[in-house]
């Protein structure tokens, strides 16, 4: 049975949360494909003020600025002009005053001086006034960078807040979302994919439907058991399960319990003449004629020994036929004409061929528990031509269950490649009248599948032929894009299992002779050895890992090469919409419940604020 190492680990784990293993929550009510990731940090608001910015000095300062360096040359030239003209004109005067009056020209001297000190003053004040006009600019860039820097600090201690506060806010919004089909969908085909993600697949989606909509039937065809994590985790859940294994449970089996001789009659022919193209309808109707002869004369004990052995009896071949009666020996040695018998010879002989394999089934068969999840599987993934037939009567049993007055509410076929088209849309129609969930699961996209899907919701898994990717990539359209998480891409490449068995023994044996007796010298040594060991080991490793900082996602677009190279757990959901499919991508690990920020209803539409989008609770942590 395969199992996820993962899923195992966290089975046991208990929840602050939850009083039981977190894996159990997998049982709460609402339809779970797995679950979409949606970034919580989208809905993180920007801080709305904008930074401070430097708006340079004031225009006033500038224009000081400006006018003295543009008016100092023309002022200083002419108070300098003004100045050694009045001294010089002083001079002048009081020189030749000083022929006429001496005290006179004594005057005008004192007054040059004084024209001369004061034209002086006037230099320097003009050249005071210029640096103090020069200087101001500069101080006024300084000023205005140190008020720039304290705007900045006041402004960046507001933002670090207000984020503080949003990521706060955000760390407590649902990122993982329940992935559901639209409303009114009835089927689910699901198309490629690993064994690993098939299991993981039904392990979500099985727990949801059993919660949601009560018994479940699962008709496992892979002969790998992917159902058996499933029906693990509801025994542990304390849900009644009831499984069926064939071949080796033949002789437990109710696949023919109950059946009417005619109902008998149409499984077995039905069974036996398959999906074969040249199967003309008379021959089916020779087989149906000879089997209802035979059935009516052993009736109502219609096991299939006796079956077996009353075709034997008819031939006229040797065997047992210790299950018949003396008196059902000679009335099915009478049954039909020698002449008769020997031209349906070859047809007789068919039919003991294909039911001989299967005498023992039901030969020892109890009254069946009723259970809410069913099991039909067949445990040997070898196609045998016993293994084929019995597909066939597991078709059949599950068409029957559908059809009694209290059917399955979800039927989940894995391996549906082996069933013909026939039967898949027999099943399909039977599940449509009564309402019956029912999920296909293909391995590939093949004549049957790529006929069949497009009834109802649609899912693609890894699809390894370029071939079926490349006609799975047109059906989605190759425009589409899509977003897996680093969660799904490490644990679908990350996961290994792997086991060695070695044996041996080690045995060792020394005999030693003394020589040295008399007439004899020297020693003669003897010795044997043989190693046996034993050496079994058995490993399985899987890296998880939960950052506490931003989920990384990567996207992709649908093309066959990306569909080849899918995790084993990711699924792309395609919904058929009026304006064109939409796709969605899907990861069905269950052990993601198990992670923090996730929930088990789907996710709110993007455009829906951040005030609308849900809120995480303490029992929908997944903490």
């Amino acid at each position: 049975m395969l199992s996820n190492p993962v899923l195992s680990a966290v089975m046991g784990q208990s929840s602050d949360s939850d009083t039981g293993p977190p894996l159990h929550r997998l049982f709460t009510p609402g339809e779970r494909l797995g679950w979409r990731f949606r970034d919580r940090l989208r809905f993180m608001r920007p801080f709305p003020e904008p930074p401070p910015t430097d708006s340079g000095p004031n225009p006033e300062a500038l224009r000081r600025h400006q006018e003295a360096r543009t008016r100092v040359g023309p002022r200083l030239l002419a108070v300098v002009a003004g100045w050694l003209a009045t001294s010089f004109g002083l001079g002048c005067v009081g020189a030749a005053v000083s022929v006429v009056s001496l005290p006179v020209a004594n005057w005008l001297y004192a007054l040059t001086g004084v024209a001369f000190v004061t034209g002086a003053a006037a230099v320097v004040m003009v050249l005071v006034w210029h640096g103090r006009r020069v200087r101001a600019l500069p101080l006024a860039y300084r000023r205005k960078e140190e008020e720039l820097a304290r705007a900045r600090e006041d402004w960046e201690r507001r933002r670090a807040a207000f984020e503080r506060a949003e990521r706060e806010r955000v760390d407590h919004l649902v990122e993982w979302g329940a992935a559901t089909t639209p409303p009114g969908t009835r089927r689910i085909d699901v198309v490629g994919g690993t064994l690993w993600g098939w299991e993981a697949f039904l392990t979500v989606f099985g727990a949801s439907m059993l919660a949601t909509r009560g018994p479940l039937t699962v008709l496992d065809l892979t002969g790998e058991a992917v159902f058996g994590e499933l029906a693990d985790l509801a025994t542990r859940h304390g849900t009644t399960v009831d499984v069926q294994r064939l071949p080796s449970g033949l002789a437990d089996s109710d696949l023919l319990v109950g059946l009417e001789r005619q109902q008998l009659v149409d499984v077995l022919v039905e069974a036996m003449s398959g999906d074969r193209a040249d199967h003309v309808r008379d021959e089916r109707s020779l087989d149906s004629r000879l089997l209802g002869a035979v059935c009516e004369v052993i009736a109502p004990d219609l096991r299939l020994a006796r079956v077996v052995a009353a075709v034997r009896v008819v031939m006229g071949e040797p065997g047992d036929t210790s299950a018949l009666t003396p008196a059902e020996r000679e009335r099915l040695s009478a049954l039909f004409s020698e002449a008769y018998r020997r031209s349906v010879h070859d047809r007789l002989r068919r039919i003991e061929a294909y039911l001989h394999p299967l005498i023992e089934l039901g030969s020892r068969v109890q009254p069946r528990p009723t259970a809410a999840l069913s099991c039909l599987a067949l445990d040997s993934d070898v196609r045998t031509a016993r293994a084929d037939l019995l597909v066939d009567l597991m078709v059949g049993w599950v068409s029957r269950r559908t059809l009694a007055s209290d059917p399955p509410r979800t039927l989940v076929v894995a391996g549906a490649d082996d069933l013909s088209r026939r039967h898949l849309e027999r099943l399909a129609d039977i599940c449509g009248r009564r309402e019956v969930r029912l999920v296909y699961l293909f391995r590939h996209l093949r004549a049957a599948s790529t006929e069949l899907i497009g009834g109802g919701a649609v899912a693609f898994m890894r699809l390894g032929n370029h071939e079926e990717a490349a006609r799975a990539a047109d059906f989605i359209g190759r425009h589409h894009r899509f977003v897996l998480t680093q969660v799904t891409r490490t644990l679908g490449g990350e996961e290994t299992h792997g086991g060695s068995e070695t044996e041996g023994r080690e045995e060792s044996e020394t005999t030693v002779r003394d020589l040295t007796g008399p007439g004899r010298i020297g020693q003669r040594r003897r010795g044997a050895s043989r190693r046996w060991a034993t050496t079994r080991s058995w490993a399985e490793r899987t890296q998880w890992s939960d950052a506490a900082s931003e989920q990384r996602v990567y996207e992709y677009r649908v093309e066959p090469t990306t569909l080849q190279h899918l995790p084993d757990y990711a699924m792309l959901l395609v919904e058929s919409r009026p304006g064109g499919p939409v796709v969605h991508a899907v990861e069905c690990d269950p052990a993601i419940l198990t992670l923090p920020r996730a929930s088990h209803e789907p996710l709110p539409e993007p455009e829906s604020g951040p005030a609308a989008l849900p809120r995480l609770t303490d029992g929908a942590s997944g903490r």
